[in-house]
């Protein structure tokens, strides 16, 4: 019966991206994070149907006259780091050519629909259908999960098989959950936000207090799916956004009160996984008491600094783990051909000196542009229109690059849809913001017309 379901939500998602390239966009977006292939029983990856979305996004949108926006300094980031990318791989690179290949095609065919979407995407329909596609993609495994752990009395999902593809792994499904839950919040806030009713699909407009309490059990289902995970940089880098979106929103620290005996309430009804909070507190532990996977991961980042050394320009995107044994110098007390551990580090040692400087203007300006971007929204709240959308989406995406940022720290994910998804979201609030303002400065220059 899944099958079946399944399918016909397949063919929905195909058929919507014939008719449009907001369709187009999507189907692609749904397909690269649900992925409906793992949920079936029966094989159909013969049918290529991720490789038929992407066809259906792209080709007929450029045919429309959509093409990727490359007019905006974090677009010029985001391509600059894949041309380091190109050098790096060119200059040092794996030994296999898949392993050379495949991360360039994959970056490739992500930042061209990231840039893609942001031309797609003409208003504040467009970007809460992205917003909600994305979202409620993982969030429905994460939340899913998460309220299975509470029905199951806590249980650790920690080491099992969670997801494929870019979740695959305890580590990278949390972080992922912990990006994407401030998605689901912002879609909560929607639904108690009078102008932005009217937004979201007829079919849901007359049922948003039915969807609303869908978005809250997802919401703590994803939380409680971070913590079954054991994922101490994801649970931590998440706490630490939420306290950001508390302040961002205002009135943090009342709201913070009326949190701590809800919390209380929650934690003492629902059981924390057994050895959950050692396994947070040895995060802090100091450097002899520090667990086997937390003691290793300084060695890593060194080895990273090294083989930067020898190679400035970067060993080439991928390739960390064959070079790794040429500088480990534990005489294998780490065991070989070992990951790095940090997508900062990564980016560091496989795309060098000019990759990690980019990396971190990236993040600079994309941080700098939405703190902008709330402010602008302020200064001319009273003449735009849903200023309260714009000013929560902002403090979302604020929060979900936090998450990344901090949880990144330690875990090698720079090749990772969500975050450079969050820059293309960066440069579709400021093409809408900035259209909504220029509109404000246009209107008041007009004479008025009798």
């Amino acid at each position: 019966m899944r099958d079946v379901v399944v399918l016909i939500i397949i063919a929905f998602f195909l058929i919507i991206a014939f008719r449009s390239s907001i369709g187009g966009m999507i189907s692609y977006w749904w397909f690269a994070i649900f992925r409906p292939q793992d949920w079936i029983y029966m094989d159909i990856n013969s049918f290529r149907f991720p490789m038929i979305a992407t066809l259906l996004f792209f080709i007929p949108s450029m045919f429309r006259g959509k093409y990727p926006i490359l007019k905006d300094n974090i677009a010029v980031l985001m391509i600059v780091w894949f041309l380091l990318m190109v050098l790096s791989n060119t200059i040092n690179g794996c030994s296999d050519i898949f392993l050379k290949i495949e991360p360039l095609q994959y970056m490739f065919l992500l930042i061209f629909a990231v840039l893609l979407s942001v031309s797609v995407v003409e208003n504040k329909q467009h970007l809460l259908y992205l917003i909600a596609i994305v979202g409620l993609s993982l969030g429905f495994h994460a939340g899913k999960a998460g309220i299975s752990a509470i029905i199951g009395g806590g249980y650790t999902s920690y080491g099992s098989s969670n997801m494929g593809g870019i979740f695959s792994g305890s580590n990278a499904f949390a972080m992922g959950s912990g990006i994407l839950l401030f998605f689901l919040i912002f879609i909560y806030q929607q639904c108690s936000n009078s102008t932005s009713k009217k937004l979201f699909p007829k079919y849901l407009i007359f049922h948003l207090k039915l969807f609303s309490v869908a978005m809250l059990l997802l919401f703590i289902g994803t939380i409680f799916n971070i913590i079954t995970l054991s994922s101490r940089g994801s649970a931590i880098a998440t706490f630490l956004a939420l306290v950001l979106l508390f302040i961002l929103n205002g009135k943090w620290l009342k709201k913070a009160f009326l949190m701590v005996p809800v919390l209380a309430i929650i934690f003492t009804v629902v059981p924390l996984p057994e050895g959950y909070e050692q396994r947070i507190e040895s995060a802090f532990a100091d450097k002899e008491n520090l667990d086997a996977s937390a003691a290793s991961r300084p060695h890593f980042w060194q080895v990273a600094t090294k083989m930067t050394q020898s190679y400035p320009v970067g060993v080439g995107p991928g390739c960390f783990r064959e070079y790794y044994d040429l500088f480990d110098h534990s005489d294998g007390q780490y065991k070989r051909a070992r990951d790095v551990h940090s997508s900062h580090f990564q980016v560091l040692a496989e795309l060098g000196y000019l990759g990690i400087v980019t990396w971190i203007l990236l993040f600079y300006c994309t941080y700098r542009r939405l703190f902008k971007l709330r402010r602008l929204v302020k200064t001319h709240e009273k003449n735009i229109e849903n200023p309260m959308y714009y000013i929560q989406l902002c403090n979302a995406i604020i929060c979900s690059i936090t998450v990344y940022l901090i949880g990144g720290s330690l875990y090698s994910l720079a090749f990772n849809d969500l975050i450079w998804l969050n820059f293309g979201i960066t440069i579709i609030l400021t093409k809408l913001i900035k259209g909504e303002v220029s509109s404000i400065s246009t209107n008041v220059r007009e004479p008025s017309k009798v």
